[in-house]
């Protein structure tokens, strides 16, 4: 047995989930009947239509990176001030449908997948500062405490006890590693701007 199949079969599993969730029909795969580079592909088409990239260019870019325009968030987005557990849940589970402006003007809701999920460099610079300074530095910690937990439900299994059982979990555990999180907790947040 390859070491991917395990990897390939379950993002078979997420595509088939994914496409369920946006309305589209999926057909019945066996792993037997299409090459895993086929099904990476499809899964990587399933996830841009469910999460879509933002085009456009970032100002504050350094020159060498002038003309990236695809980006993991819209070009107004700012990542919201948060107490830790609001913050837990839009890191786990993202915003299901933050408004954006087109290049018209026209206002539009798409959904914004999980904080966790953003790539560094997909990022603009002033979304890019807060991300590691503020949100990934902070919950990463969080998330190492329960990264079964989480590696193991789909978006659309967490709900409120969900979130509040892996927060609990979560906070409890980094706060024994690093006793002066306990004392930074009660005005910690995690916060937007840079």
């Amino acid at each position: 047995m390859r070491v991917t199949e395990p990897l390939v079969q379950k993002m078979v599993e997420m595509e088939e989930r994914l496409t369920a969730r946006i309305g589209a029909s999926s057909a019945h795969h066996s792993s037997g009947t299409h090459d895993n580079n086929h099904q990476l592909c499809r899964l990587r088409d399933v996830w841009i239509h469910l999460y879509p990239s933002y085009k456009y260019q970032d100002p504050d870019a350094a020159e060498r990176n002038k003309q990236k325009s695809v980006w993991d968030v819209p070009q107004c987005f700012v990542l919201p001030s948060a107490d830790l557990y609001f913050g837990w849940q839009r890191w786990l589970q993202g915003i299901a449908s933050y408004a954006s402006a087109d290049g018209n003007g026209k206002i539009f809701h798409a959904p914004l997948k999980p904080i966790r999920l953003l790539k560094h460099g997909n990022l603009p610079v002033k979304i890019r500062r807060s991300y590691d300074n503020n949100w990934k530095a902070i919950m990463e910690l969080l998330e190492e405490e329960v990264k079964e937990e989480v590696r193991n439900r789909h978006v659309d299994d967490m709900d409120s006890d969900f979130f509040r059982g892996t927060y609990d979990k979560a906070l409890k555990g980094a706060t024994e590693k690093y006793p002066v999180f306990a004392t930074a907790r009660s005005t910690a947040g995690v916060k937007g701007k840079p």
